[in-house]
């Protein structure tokens, strides 16, 4: 049986993969498709009350300035900041719903990491934390660039925060690495620093799961699979050591092994006669 049929095989065949994993997976999908449903609307609606919120706000502050009213400026930029984080929180609710419409594109893997790495630099050198990264050539796909961006953007933002109470002496580096082996592109985020439970590995990719406590919504790891694995028929695994690494590897298949892959699918679940 060739690599590909068995990739394929296993999303059929419950023989070929444990009773747990399918289950879970199964559990997994059909929540993230119903809660989609769900928070697509309230996110939508919400999205139309927090903008008067904080223009009113902005005016409201501008004019404390003006009077030089301390007191009411810390006021108002207490509501400045928490409808801003209500604002990334819908945001963030939009992007796992797929209600922010994507376009379908070639997509260069490379290019949108490197744009993402120029982003994050800044934050990553003011932290003490190395961002290293070893590119190597691969293929363009067709895909999702902006969902694609998406993850990687999360990916980044939660390398960095790995290292959020791990003592300053200790050497921070996050490893970006890009490669192209047997019909797939790997694309890998590697740090080493604070890691993830036994216990929780198994759970980051729930929707509302989080181990940020108040500051996570829960989301991101959730909408990086549906982008991952729904819309570029990839995969999102995780490997971690708690209180040491974590690496995840974002696998895609090229243009041959996706042709290959539809192919396959269309013989597997075709009717027989």
């Amino acid at each position: 049986m060739s690599d590909i049929e068995k990739e394929i095989k296993d999303m059929f065949d419950s023989e070929e993969s444990p009773g747990d994993d399918r289950l879970r997976n199964f559990i997994r999908a059909e929540k993230n498709s119903a809660l989609s449903f769900l928070v697509a609307g309230i996110a939508h609606d919400s999205n139309g009350f927090i903008t008067p919120i904080m223009g009113a706000a902005e005016m409201g502050k501008m004019r404390a300035e003006k009077i030089g009213d301390k007191d009411l400026i810390t006021y108002f930029d207490m509501i400045l900041e928490s409808s801003e984080k209500l604002s990334e929180l819908i945001n963030s609710l939009l992007d796992f719903s797929k209600r922010r419409e994507l376009t379908r594109g070639v997509v260069y893997v490379n290019d949108i990491l490197q744009t993402v790495v120029k982003l994050y630099q800044p934050q990553y050198t003011q932290a003490g934390i190395n961002l290293e990264t070893d590119l190597q050539e691969v293929p363009v796909i067709d895909g999702y660039p902006a969902g694609l961006e998406n993850v990687f953007v999360n990916m980044i933002q939660n390398a960095q925060q790995a290292y959020k109470d791990i003592p300053a002496e200790r050497s921070k580096t996050v490893n970006i690495r890009t490669y192209h082996k047997e019909g797939y592109i790997f694309i890998e985020f590697e740090d080493n620093g604070c890691g993830i439970k036994d216990e929780d590995q198994s759970r980051i990719f729930d929707v509302w799961y989080t181990t940020k406590g108040e500051k996570g919504h829960g989301l991101g790891l959730a909408n990086a699979l549906l982008i991952v694995q729904d819309s570029h028929f990839g995969k999102l695994c995780v490997e971690s050591e708690y209180e040491k690494r974590t690496k995840f590897t974002i696998k895609l298949p090229d243009a041959q092994t996706l042709s290959l892959m539809r192919a396959e699918t269309f013989r597997i679940v075709k009717p027989k006669d």
